[in-house]
């Protein structure tokens, strides 16, 4: 990302964090006091009454947790070097016995000591319990890892790379940010009727969470359980110490979310299901944990999940379920911005345009020193991963300047070219003997 976007960012950001502003005319906004409004984080004297424009109204989608099983070879890790490093811990965790940082290459220095690297997941191998399969093993991506595109050819790379076989998905959390939705206007609105029990979710229990300013988050379900859901104001999270996340910043900046009004978040969090879901609206299957391309589509995924487990009606006692008035609080028809890169405070972390990055400028390199037969190969694997990660609009665009000469030299034709200037020497070399004795 351009350096000199983020500092902007991060201005957007902390306004975001401000929470709504209250306003000095009285007259400017109307103020709703119900009995059981808790109040907001700054204007404890009710809710503040706006009109939210349509670009408010987009929905920030995403992963935010994603953690796998896999199987290691009979040969156990097989480090190859490039964009993947490990690094172990002094100790393992509660149900492995060792336990390895995974970094990924970021930039390349001049020489190795030179090159940054980023914590990108965390890898537990050899389970405690003798019942489980040795070969075992987890992997659960970094947070920020999660926000990207093509997180799953992510995960193909890194598999790829440390030769381990992907099992299956262990625990998978979608999630939308949003700052409206279709609940007289207030997302804090619909979380205080809830704590209140004036709505009823479908076949979950219910847990409020509170701080001095009122409710803060609620969750149905339980972690431990097959799924559970979670809504929560996202804005206050982020306020605490170190939950500064610049990924995070640059999703909202990307979905429009004004400034001085609060962002929510709804997540669904699902654990391992080895049965094909299906859609019930389509009646189609969405496939299962079982096959690692399965968290290719979140926008097909979230819908799924909302359909599914975000059944939610308006609550009268003694009264059955199905015969409630049912609540669509999202318009999840449209909307969805999703998360298309990887981003820190100073540069880009996408490690695939950053190995395709120094590939190029090593055969370019190679190149202007005479070295053909490194310069074609560096280049043949440049042009491979281009094509195998669909990146050659990028690629095109990035290095429009890029003038390659003779990239399809190969050992053959460094061999034939050899050959013909020997040839030549060698008549020139005759050539001049011959003047040397008629003289």
């Amino acid at each position: 990302m351009n350096g000199k976007l983020i500092p902007i960012l991060d201005q957007e950001f902390n306004a975001l964090l401000e929470g709504p502003v209250p306003s000095t005319r009285r007259s400017a906004r109307k103020k709703v006091s119900p009995p059981d409004y808790q109040g907001s984080i700054l204007d404890k004297t009710g809710v503040l009454t706006q009109e939210i424009p349509p670009a408010v109204q987009n929905k920030a989608v995403f992963w935010d947790w994603i953690q796998y099983s896999g199987l290691i070879g009979s040969k156990g890790l097989n480090e190859v070097p490039g964009v993947f490093k490990l690094k172990e811990r002094e100790t393992g965790t509660q149900g492995f016995k060792r336990a390895f940082d995974i970094y990924t290459l970021t930039n390349t220095g001049v020489t190795d000591q030179g090159d940054e690297w980023d914590k990108c997941a965390l890898l537990e191998t050899e389970p405690r319990v003798s019942y489980i399969d040795p070969t075992i093993c987890l992997i659960k991506l970094e947070n920020k890892y999660c926000y990207q595109a093509g997180v799953n050819m992510f995960i193909e790379l890194l598999n790829e790379h440390l030769q381990i076989q992907f099992k299956n998905y262990v625990r998978i959390d979608c999630a939308m940010d949003f700052q409206s939705i279709n609940y007289k206007g207030s997302p804090q609105k619909f979380m205080n009727d809830c704590a209140a029990e004036l709505n009823r979710m479908k076949g979950k229990t219910m847990t409020t969470h509170h701080d001095t300013t009122g409710v803060t988050g609620i969750q149905w379900g339980r972690r431990s359980s097959g799924a559970s859901v979670t809504m929560y104001n996202k804005t206050l999270e982020m306020r605490k110490p170190g939950k500064h996340k610049p990924w995070i910043a640059e999703l909202w900046h990307k979905a429009q979310f004004i400034t001085g009004v609060n962002v929510y978040r709804l997540e669904f969090s699902v654990k391992k299901n080895l049965y094909d879901l299906i859609d019930e609206t389509t009646g189609e299957t969405l496939g299962n944990h079982t096959d690692v391309n399965f968290i290719a589509d979140i926008d097909r995924y979230i819908n799924w999940a909302y359909n599914r487990h975000f059944r939610i009606a308006i609550n009268e006692p003694g009264v059955k379920f199905d015969r409630l008035e049912q609540l669509n609080i999202l318009n999840m028809k449209s909307g969805f911005i999703k998360a298309e890169r990887l981003s820190e405070k100073t540069k880009s972390t996408n490690y695939i345009k950053c190995q395709i990055k120094n590939t190029i400028q090593d055969a370019v390199t190679y190149q202007d020193n005479g070295d053909k037969l490194m310069s074609s190969v560096l280049f043949d694997y440049a042009t491979q991963l281009v094509d195998k990660y669909y990146l050659n609009e990028w690629y095109n665009k990035k290095f429009a300047y890029l003038i390659v000469e003779k990239q399809n030299t190969t050992l053959d034709t460094l061999i034939d070219e050899q050959a013909e200037h020997l040839k030549q020497l060698h008549k020139s070399v005759r050539q001049n003997f011959y003047r040397m004795n008629t003289n």
